[in-house]
């Protein structure tokens, strides 16, 4: 596979008790530029239900342990890293000999340990606060659950998260059930925790693309329903640098 996408794949070990459980050990995948873009130190998954006639493969849990992902946007032309594993499995040059696709079901995502990077090389100016164009997350562990695609749309809930971004803003805690369309990100009974801060809301940005999302202030539309909660302006000021201090 490396020589046909023309990238780095490893991957160190392989355990397998069938349709039990799948562990993959030592997993790399470099972009083209041949920078790490996902380094696992293991990625476990328990099989709920297999069934090779009806194409039905479920599983009850997907774990990733000491994850490294690194996603970046090139300046020109504005595409992603990732892009390329798209194009090979979306343009025939994977295996596509099966006559209809499988049918996948996941119930529980888990995340330990892992490390997230984001970084668009369009934009070189650096920010004090948040950093959209340039955002990394250490200590990144979180289990999601109950994930149904709809469409061109997800829902699932977040039972748990905690992060620290680069800057030092902490969450703690970070409960949610969420729904992400091309124009709509929605977060139920949303729940936050920080060293300072305690939000309980129902959170509702509105945008007409992803794009969006590069100048927030003018083009996402924001609503939100807030019950009993304590905002801290320090934790505010990471978002809006004009508060600090």
């Amino acid at each position: 596979m490396s020589d046909e996408l023309k990238s780095e794949v490893k991957v160190e070990a392989v355990d397998i008790r069938l349709f039990r459980t799948i562990s993959l050990k030592g997993i790399l995948i470099r972009d083209l530029q041949h920078d790490t873009l996902f380094y696992s130190r293991e990625l476990s998954a328990k099989f709920s239900r297999f069934n090779y006639r009806e194409r039905r493969i479920g599983f009850s849990l997907i774990r990733l342990d000491s994850a490294n992902i690194g996603v970046k946007r090139y300046k020109d032309p504005r595409a992603y890293n990732f892009d390329y594993l798209i194009d090979y499995f979306s343009s025939g040059s994977a295996d596509t000999s099966a006559t209809r696709p499988w049918s996948v079901q996941i119930k529980a995502i888990e995340l330990a340990s892992c490390h997230v990077r984001y970084r668009d090389l369009k934009y070189v100016d650096p920010a004090k606060g948040i950093d959209w164009e340039d955002m990394e997350l250490f200590d990144l562990n979180a289990r999601i659950t109950d994930l149904q695609p709809l469409s061109d749309s997800i829902r699932f809930t977040i039972n748990r998260m905690s992060f620290r971004e680069r800057t030092g803003f902490e969450v703690k805690s970070l409960r949610s059930e969420v729904l992400i369309s091309p124009v709509l990100m929605h977060y139920e009974r949303l729940a936050i925790k920080t060293m300072r801060s305690n939000i309980d809301a129902d959170i509702r940005f509105a945008f007409e693309g992803f794009e969006d999302f590069s100048d927030f202030i003018s083009k996402v539309r924001c609503k939100g329903s807030f019950r009993s909660s304590q905002l801290d302006f320090r934790d505010l000021a990471y978002f809006a640098d004009e508060l600090r201090n």
